[in-house]
Parts: structure tokens; C-alpha cells; sequence
């Protein structure tokens, strides 16, 4: 799941994703993530921390760590708030702006990647 307030972010993570064999869930905040976290179980979330009507934080603090692998997406500058997450749970973090194979290679520590190809 791609939980970020950017829908630019959102596609370009999409696009980068599309070439492997995933089920791929958006949203753009952390509340209708949290709706769509207790329907679908996703296994691993790429979470934005800012963002409008509940941020990052507040969905990693809702939602179990034991049953899914979260990875925190932040801008240069928010050290100390990645910090903080990792130590609520979330297993990894990527600074935006990212390159592809960064984004691939933090992935691929926490979930098999299947090309379509």
C-alpha cells in the first residue's frame, strides 16, 4: 500500500512498482489508509509522515507492526521524526526525493519481488 498525500508521489511509485508481480493500494491520508489497512491486510506500506487529516504517525501508532512491514517516506529534514517511527515499528525509511533503485532495494528487504517479465 502507498500511503502518501502527493498523487505525483503516489504514481511515481506506482510506475516504478508496476513492473513487479504486486497488488498496488493507494491512499492519500492515513485515515482512509487505516479504513483500507482493516479490509485488504495489506503486507508492507510505503507511509508518508505529513500529511492532511491524520499524518504518518498517527496511522503507524493505529495500526499492529507485528502484521505488516511499514517503511516511512520522508523529506530531507525530518530526522528525528524517522527516527522516532522506527522506534514505533516502522522497519525502514526512504528520504524523498529517491532513486528507483533505492526505493527497489529497500523493498526487497521485507517482501519477495516477482518481475512480470
Amino acid at each position: 500500500m502507498i500511503v502518501d498525500d502527493s498523487e505525483l508521489m503516489r504514481t511515481l511509485i506506482k510506475e516504478v512498482l508496476s513492473k513487479y508481480d504486486l497488488e498496488i493500494i493507494e491512499a492519500e491520508n492515513g485515515r482512509i489508509a487505516l479504513i483500507k489497512f482493516e479490509e485488504l491486510q495489506p503486507d508492507l506500506i510505503l507511509l508518508d509522515i505529513t500529511m492532511p487529516e491524520m499524518d504518518g504517525i498517527t496511522f503507524l501508532n493505529n495500526i499492529p507492526k507485528d502484521k505488516v512491514k511499514v517503511i516511512m517516506l520522508s523529506a530531507l529534514g525530518q530526522r528525528a521524526i524517522v527516527l522516532d517511527c522506527l522506534k514505533k515499528g516502522a522497519v525502514s525509511y526512504i528520504v524523498k526525493p529517491f532513486e528507483e533503485s533505492q526505493l527497489i532495494k529497500t523493498i526487497s528487504k521485507f517482501i519477495k519481488l516477482v518481475s512480470k517479465n
